[in-house]
């Protein structure tokens, strides 16, 4: 019984102190309270592009897969260099010279299969006005560019 007054008390208090601080909006003449809702959609062109350039490089040994994938980056780097892309803008993602994994050259004529025994993957980061990023792509695919994907956004004003 004794337990019984002590929870009361405090059970009292749970219930009722929530309730008085608890407060509902009421619209209705008497309380001259207006009510606003409002919904809107903000369309802002992009002013930046990142695109992601790339390639693969085969060859019958890694020397001479090596200097394969050297021309092309060179070849691409150049074609970045000519677009007026400023190198602070062009980051290296990965560089990767591998055997060619089995599987990989199952349909392959033996002859194609031996001149694919290795790869050397190859990708970058471009950072550029989103204006000129969909001129520059087909000109990195001329030069060797197997991969170029555009992303574009806006930057806060």
């Amino acid at each position: 019984m004794m337990l019984f007054r002590r929870c009361v008390p405090g059970l009292c208090l749970a219930v009722v102190v929530p309730a008085a601080f608890s407060q509902t909006v009421q619209v209705n003449r008497e309380n001259r309270t207006i009510a606003v809702t409002a919904t809107d959609k903000v369309t802002v062109l992009a002013d930046t592009a990142t695109v992601h350039i790339g390639f693969i490089a085969y060859g019958p040994n890694s020397d001479s897969t090596y200097a394969a994938g050297s021309r092309l980056s060179n070849a691409i780097i150049r074609a970045l260099t000519d677009a007026k892309v400023p190198a602070d803008a062009i980051q290296s993602e990965n560089q990767n010279l591998s055997p060619v994994q089995s599987f990989q050259t199952e349909r392959l004529t033996p002859e194609e299969a031996r001149q694919r025994k290795f790869q050397l993957m190859q990708s970058w980061t471009v950072r550029t006005n989103a204006n000129d990023a969909a001129s520059s792509t087909p000109h990195l695919r001329r030069v060797g560019a197997a991969r170029s994907e555009v992303a574009v956004s806006a930057t806060r004003r």
